[in-house]
């Protein structure tokens, strides 16, 4: 009996998600409070890719970008893992939504095969990051700060993550600083991730 009301769980679970997608402002839809629920959230909101020189590897990056949705279920899966209370839950998501207006933040990773060259944090980087809208505006980050020791609890809120890569957050104004105006325009359906430098450039898109 056990298995089969599971089932129905699940069915229903299914259901739910295909015919109003999955948000985690809804008590409909089941949040990612395990870890398996919570890794499909960190993928479906992390973008990678490489940058070649004939047969060699340049570089290989990882960008998650803490939207909203992502930062919902990232106090689901906080609270469920450190048994938070509903009010210290709802501080903390209201936290997290504050950040979120204020900044566009992504937590971003990379691995060089010469250690050197991975130095995005530094004034003189070989590389440079922006982010650009669908119309081709740019915008440059304000602060990429980099990670020097990566925790642990870390590495499993971000389960693509391994000791062989440098770990960076990235921060950008939502308000451009030259225009004072909102990077991101109401209705926006994109915005791209960049990264170039001498050996190659790169791009990773997401949606807003």
């Amino acid at each position: 009996m056990n298995c089969i009301r599971n089932s129905a769980s699940a069915i229903l679970a299914l259901l739910c998600i295909q015919l109003i997608g999955c948000d985690y402002g809804k008590v409909l839809c089941p949040p990612p409070a395990s870890q398996e629920a919570w890794t499909k959230v960190v993928k479906q909101w992390t973008r990678s890719n490489r940058i070649y020189d004939r047969f060699k590897t340049e570089l290989m990056a990882w960008a998650t970008y803490r939207s909203e949705k992502f930062r919902r279920g990232y106090v689901v899966r906080y609270a469920a893992a450190y048994g938070l209370t509903p009010a210290e839950q709802a501080k903390m998501l209201a936290d997290q939504l504050a950040a979120h207006r204020r900044d566009i933040v992504f937590l971003f990773a990379a691995f060089t095969p010469d250690r050197v060259n991975n130095d995005f944090n530094r004034k003189k980087s070989m590389w440079r990051l922006w982010l650009e809208d669908e119309f081709g505006r740019r915008l440059e980050p304000y602060e990429v700060r980099r990670i020097r020791k990566v925790s642990d609890k870390l590495y499993r809120f971000y389960p693509h993550l391994t000791p062989y890569m440098n770990v960076y957050v990235v921060r950008f104004r939502r308000k451009d600083p030259r225009t004072k105006r909102p990077f991101l325009r109401a209705g926006a359906k994109q915005m791209s991730f960049w990264i170039s430098g001498l050996p190659g450039r790169l791009r990773l898109p997401f949606g807003p």
